[in-house]
């Protein structure tokens, strides 16, 4: 059901492959979500010792892909040498937030 204005609830849903091969599909309002930012801002903090920092991003990855976090984690260490490193999901993500932005436009 549309609401006031027409404008849908349905979210619009962001289909790509980054460099690596790896297919994802996103919500498209995640990068506006304030969660987001909350996450990558503590991701970015020096001050934060490197647990609080993973956390952080197990926090974004979770709300980016919800229980399918496993599986993205899975999809990136096949296409990084077995390995799901800080720097390879780091990478991965970044692709999907540019792929979404430049959809999104």
């Amino acid at each position: 059901m549309a609401e006031k204005g027409g404008k849908s609830n349905k979210p619009k849903i962001i289909k790509g492959t980054t460099s690596s091969g790896l297919k994802f599909q996103i919500n498209s309002e995640i990068r506006e979500d304030t969660r987001t930012l909350l996450y990558l801002t503590k991701m970015q903090k020096k001050t934060l010792d490197p647990l609080e920092q993973s956390a952080a991003l197990f926090e974004l990855l979770t709300l980016v892909f919800g229980q399918d976090v496993e599986i993205f984690m899975n999809e990136v260490a096949y296409r990084h040498g077995g390995v799901a490193s800080t720097e390879a999901l780091i990478a991965e993500l970044k692709e999907i937030f540019d792929a979404a932005k430049l959809k999104n436009s």
